[in-house]
């Protein structure tokens, strides 16, 4: 944009430097030959006077420390003087309006043009605007997901940390309470291993209920069996009440083995849940900042083009109201100019 501004500008500019270019340039553009030839068509003189012999009666020349032309007719007709350079005043007068007014008219066709061009780029720019606003989601959306997300993040870091804590210390009462068990085993086992497993038992022969009764059947006098006793080998009941412990604790073993499995087993499985949403929360996350990055970064370019062409097209309506006061001031100074010059006509 500031290249087609210069471009602007430059125009301008060298508009205003056509006073004096247009000063140091009238002598020469009175003298040409179309300049003669207007002359002869105006006052008739096509068969008197060819072009190059009206120019061999006038000069023009500058006075001096003025932006003044004087211009001298030598003819033997003072009339006849008077006639060309009038007529060469008024033609040369049209010549310099129609010429400045081709140039006025150009700059503002090419000022024109250039503001219907911004104003396509402008309504360009809003067309890819509104096609950007309407992309879903937007830069604040995404901004609004990924706090949303991250927020969910830091939430299931924190609960991998206290599902990590409460895993150690129910892990740690599981491992103690199988500690007790295995000393329990121990000292049960122990005390099995020096308890007999079968002891005497001695009880007199009449309370033998077998032996009382064969007394019976044959008519004998039991009470001289009184002093009898009958031995047998039993099993120990401390023994047997040894064992069903050792059982009982046995059983309550593989309980505490099997909680202690299954704590493991859920801890695996809910921690493996809880990485895994992680996992995939921080992809979404790289993804989406990728993604906003992008939208915001086009979202600025998009803005700052809104912002350049705007100044580009505030710029142009300033270069137009200074080219619209500059043409005003040229044919101004061109009227003073040209009324300056048919003062100073002299006729010989």
């Amino acid at each position: 944009m500031n290249s087609n501004e210069t471009g602007i500008e430059g125009l301008v500019n060298t508009m205003s430097g056509s006073i004096p270019q247009t000063i140091t340039t009238y002598k020469e553009q009175m003298l040409t030959t179309d300049m003669m030839r207007r002359v002869q068509r105006t006052l008739g003189l096509e068969k008197e006077f060819s072009a190059a012999m009206l120019k061999e009666m006038i000069s023009v020349s500058n006075i001096k420390d003025t932006n003044l032309l004087s211009v001298v007719v030598t003819a033997k007709d003072s009339k006849l003087a008077t006639d060309i350079a009038n007529t060469l005043a008024a033609e040369f007068s049209d010549f310099v309006a129609d010429m400045n007014s081709q140039r006025l008219s150009k700059s503002s066709s090419f000022l024109q043009e250039k503001v219907q061009e911004e104003k396509v780029n402008l309504a360009n720019a809003l067309e890819e605007y509104k096609i950007f606003l309407a992309q879903s989601p937007g830069t604040s959306e995404i901004q609004s997901e990924i706090g949303s997300k991250s927020s969910r993040l830091n939430i299931l870091k924190e609960e991998l940390d206290k599902l990590s804590t409460e895993f150690a210390r129910e892990t740690l009462g599981v491992e103690n309470d199988i500690k007790l068990k295995n000393t329990e085993i121990d000292n049960i086992d122990e005390l099995i291993r020096i308890t007999d497993k079968f002891i005497i038992q001695r009880q007199s022969v009449i309370k033998d209920s077998t032996v009382s009764g064969i007394v019976q059947a044959f008519g004998q006098d039991s009470s001289e069996l009184l002093d009898m006793k009958l031995e047998s080998e039993v099993v120990n009941p401390n023994y047997i009440n040894l064992h069903s412990q050792y059982n009982s604790v046995l059983v309550e073993m593989e309980v505490l083995q099997q909680e202690k499995s299954n704590i493991e087993s859920t801890y695996v499985i809910t921690r493996g849940l809880i990485e895994s949403e992680i996992h995939l929360i921080t992809k979404s996350l790289e993804e989406l900042k990728v993604t906003y990055a992008e939208k915001n970064n086009q979202e600025k370019l998009i803005t700052k083009m809104f912002k350049e062409l705007n100044h580009h097209m505030i710029s142009l309506y300033k270069v137009m109201k200074r080219q619209e006061l500059l043409s005003l001031l040229i044919l101004a100074s061109q009227q003073y100019l040209l009324t300056q010059m048919l003062l100073l006509i002299i006729s010989l």
